[in-house]
């Protein structure tokens, strides 16, 4: 009899090269004036919809939630940094967002719902983490002179390794959003 071994899961989207590269770089310019644990390049991704432990199983049910959401591409511009004290977290944040992806984020969170799974029920607020543990931000280092913009295409299924493991994310599954019907 085989293990049904759980993983915890959540949907992401990742930035386009040039915004990794500009997102590594503003992370690295800022390690120097401010204590935190920061964020591997490689992990750097917006969460859309956190789902927690989820078993082998259910898996099957999740590709095809994602196989349905049906949302139009849209372009992200991240142009703040925020700090938010609960968790010590320093992020990159859109003033505005998008409405395609509140959309998004609302459509996997509602189907998610209908096929029992218990997604993460706090208020969406879109960021890229680019550290932890961070003690306070000096007020002069929140400006962001010019947005980080990418855009979205498809949007990811993330196994989310171990706490304190150096790999990377995982990869399960990859939907691109064609639109609505």
């Amino acid at each position: 009899m085989s293990e049904d071994i759980s993983r915890r899961l959540f949907f992401a989207i990742w930035p386009d090269e040039s915004a990794l590269r500009r997102l590594a770089s503003l992370r690295d310019s800022l390690e120097s004036s401010i204590q935190g644990r920061w964020i591997l390049t490689i992990n750097l991704h917006l969460t859309l919809v956190f789902l927690g432990k989820v078993t082998s199983t259910r898996l099957k049910s999740l590709e095809a939630i994602a196989s349905n959401v049906r949302a139009e591409p849209f372009t992200i511009g991240l142009d703040q940094l925020s700090w938010w004290r609960i968790g010590g977290v320093l992020c990159l944040t859109p003033r505005q967002s998008p409405q395609s992806l509140e959309s998004l984020v609302q459509i996997l969170v509602t189907d998610l719902k209908e096929a029992g799974f218990k997604p993460d029920m706090r208020t969406f607020r879109p960021h890229i983490t680019l550290a932890r543990r961070v003690g306070g931000v000096p007020a002069r280092l929140m400006r962001l002179h010019e947005p980080i913009c990418f855009e979205v295409c498809a949007f990811d299924l993330v196994h989310s390794p171990p706490s304190g493991s150096i790999s990377g994310y995982e990869t399960i599954g990859s939907w691109s959003l064609g639109g609505v019907d």
